[in-house]
């Protein structure tokens, strides 16, 4: 569901930071919106010194550049939130020399308007039921996605978030979250992706909410 361009200049990203941003990216998607983690996709592009430019001149300083498409009805808070921990944990992930090197905008597009595995994609909240629907065959290649080892860490940075504090995968934990995303319009019951890591790596367990 999310698809996340990230651009760098020429080679400033190695394979292992590479992995490692893109792990970060979809673990923040994940862990915020509740969507399961296998729908996310993190594409890395690589620009020329002389092909990037800001403000009429060549780039001469260090920017990535992360572009996001997410479906639409999330709620702004949420949003805000998530550029913002994408950033810093990019930043991490990088050895970037400075906040200020990375960006972070995102994309809203209608769920009823892109189409993933084949298939039309759901209203924010009802991946459950959405997932469940689908046949076995298709489950199981999305399972099998979910549970692939997650990437190795890349080499730590010395930057550190405007907070004062690396970014870790408990910070995101340690958070309050809400206990279900909003129903569908029709009134049908709530419904909930959420994911849990196991030995294997990530996998998106989808259930019906009681609430």
């Amino acid at each position: 569901m999310p698809t996340y361009f990230c651009m760098s200049s020429g080679d400033r990203l190695a394979a292992g930071q590479k992995a490692r941003i893109a792990s970060e990216i979809t673990r923040i998607h994940s862990e915020i919106t509740g969507a399961p983690g296998f729908f996310a996709q993190v594409i890395f592009q690589q620009v020329d010194l002389g092909d990037w430019f800001m403000g009429g001149a060549p780039l001469t300083h260090e920017t990535i550049f992360v572009y996001g498409y997410i479906r639409t009805g999330r709620a702004a808070v949420d949003k805000t939130r998530m550029i913002k921990l994408m950033a810093e944990a990019v930043a991490l992930a990088a050895g970037a020399e400075s906040h200020r090197a990375v960006w972070v905008y995102l994309n809203e597009l209608p769920p009823r308007q892109m189409i993933e595995f084949g298939h039309v994609l759901p209203e924010p909240g009802d991946e459950g039921p959405w997932t469940a629907a689908l046949p076995l065959d298709d489950q199981a290649f999305m399972q099998s996605i979910a549970a692939r080892p997650a990437a190795a860490d890349a080499p730590k940075s010395s930057f550190r978030a405007p907070s004062g504090h690396h970014l870790t995968r408990h910070d995101m934990s340690a958070r309050p979250r809400p206990d279900h995303c909003a129903g569908t319009s029709a009134g049908a019951p709530l419904s909930l992706i959420r994911s849990t890591r196991n030995l294997a790596g990530w996998v998106a367990l989808a259930f019906r909410s009681t609430t």
